[in-house]
């Protein structure tokens, strides 16, 4: 079980009486330090009641790292990453201002460029500005808006019973709307982790710019009497790196531009979701009118359907009877028509012999009678053939439309029964869990959208105001630090 699923509670009720409404326009209910040592401890936090109601700067500071941690995936070694690159670019920046006052000096003085890490004031106040900042972003998630570095530094009860209040009912919200949202919330992780994998890109492309920066710097302090050729050797090494540099430059464009693509993407998913939503609402209202259906009623659909059915099983029946009657039919005339072609085989035989035979005149003239009187009778014959086979054909299609229309209307039929027997059952279960589900997944899409659109508001936000902080940061920070002695 995680850890905020550990506090999570459905009747909404505290541990130790009704909960205290913040009388600030707060959105969440202030919550008394008892409810929140035993929510935090839920979530395996240590905090004790003792520890809340008298909070020290290094409690505070501890409890907020394990929260940014937790809800924003910030971890203190990915921190202590971060203030560790700032100082050490902060203090190549510094070094390079020494280098270059040295040398306008004429390099009097060359003990004084070493620039001592250690001694710079700055290194202890850094760690503490990115967990504010991380800090200042969260609450303002959960609903805190005055958040501000005096929190750390000198922790006030109330003031961290507020804020802590605030961070246990957004871990409770959450907690009650992430199983309507783990697809979009894993598409929004991945996502995530393709920026930080950029972000990490950058970082690097950035020490290595530097890096190639500082190697500039020393060449051209140490080795300014180098050979032509060596400087040559030198431009087309650069060249290269930089060639380097420019092809990461492009993919990270890139990774950019499928980042945008997939959050267009994702939007259109929404889109489609709500649309669906809609028709499934519609299709809701239909169903409901199933449900104002008497069960008499529809017993009488019912048993008309059965009969209609019986109908159509009785004229199936009545059609296969009458083309098996034809089919007798359609056989004495096949054997009729044998026995006239042998009769005109056995005619032909004697015209044959009529034109040998001129003395049996008489007798030719009496068989050409004949002939000619079986020849209209076999034209006759063959009249009723091609009227029967027309006729056969047609029995044949109407048998064929009759069983296509039985057997459509039969599975029509079982069709429509299995469908008002099923909707009947499933709607009366599901009616109400439906409409109830519906209007959560639109609650719960308007607010992812709003996270969304608030968080890459937020991240591109923070990252235009960290890289413009470090430019600054070693111009204003020691007058902080000496407003923050005075206060102490």
């Amino acid at each position: 079980m995680s850890r905020i699923s550990m506090i999570n509670r459905a009747d909404g009720s505290t541990f130790n009486g009704p909960r205290i409404f913040n009388r600030n326009k707060d959105a969440f209910p202030l919550l008394d330090f008892k409810e929140l040592s035993i929510c935090l401890q839920t979530m395996e936090f240590t905090a004790s009641e003792e520890l809340i109601s008298r909070p020290t700067s290094q409690y505070i500071r501890t409890l907020f790292e394990e929260l940014v941690d937790i809800f924003m995936g910030l971890s203190v070694q990915s921190t202590e990453q971060l203030s560790h690159d700032l100082i050490k670019r902060n203090n190549e920046f510094n070094l390079n201002d020494m280098q270059q006052d040295d040398d306008n000096n004429n390099n009097n003085n060359n003990n004084n460029n070493d620039f001592d890490a250690k001694k710079d004031d700055t290194s202890q106040l850094i760690p503490l500005l990115i967990l504010f900042r991380c800090s200042l972003a969260f609450l303002e998630k959960c609903g805190v808006h005055d958040f501000n570095i005096m929190d750390l530094k000198k922790p006030e009860s109330q003031r961290i019973r507020r804020i802590l209040s605030a961070v246990i009912n957004f871990a409770r919200f959450r907690e009650e709307r992430m199983k309507d949202c783990e697809p979009i919330a894993q598409v929004c992780e991945d996502y995530s982790e393709e920026v930080r994998k950029s972000e990490a890109e950058i970082v690097q492309v950035q020490n290595d710019i530097d890096q190639l920066a500082s190697q500039v710097n020393e060449d051209q302090l140490g080795q300014r009497k180098s050979t032509l050729a060596q400087l040559n050797n030198y431009n087309s090494r650069l060249e290269s790196e930089l060639k380097k540099l420019q092809w990461s430059q492009e993919q990270l464009q890139l990774e950019h531009a499928r980042y945008r693509e997939q959050k267009y993407g994702l939007a259109e998913q929404i889109e489609d979701r709500l649309y669906l939503l809609q028709e499934e609402a519609l299709r809701v209202e239909k169903f409901k009118k199933f449900t104002m259906v008497n069960p008499s009623e529809l017993q009488a659909i019912l048993d008309d359907l059965k009969g209609n059915l019986e109908d159509a099983e009785l004229q199936l029946r009545t059609g296969d009877n009458t083309l098996q009657n034809r089919s007798k039919t359609i056989r004495a005339i096949k054997l009729a028509e044998d026995e006239l072609k042998n009769i005109l085989t056995i005619v032909q035989n004697i015209v044959d012999d009529l034109g040998h035979l001129e003395e049996e005149g008489s007798e030719l003239d009496r068989q050409a009678e004949q002939r000619d009187r079986e020849k209209a009778a076999i034209e006759e014959i063959e009249n009723l053939i091609r009227l029967t086979e027309r006729q056969l054909s047609n029995l044949d299609e109407k048998i064929l439309n009759t069983n296509k229309q039985a057997s459509e209307k039969r599975a029509e039929a079982e069709h429509r029964l299995q469908k008002l027997e099923d909707e009947y059952a499933r709607l009366t279960d599901e009616r109400g869990v439906r409409e109830r589900r519906m209007d959560q997944n639109r609650v719960t899409i308007q607010e992812l959208e709003e996270d969304i659109n608030k968080m890459t508001g937020v991240f591109d936000r923070e990252k235009r105001n960290i890289e413009a902080a470090v430019a600054k940061l070693n111009a204003h920070i020691r007058t902080y630090l000496s407003d923050m002695n005075s206060l102490q």
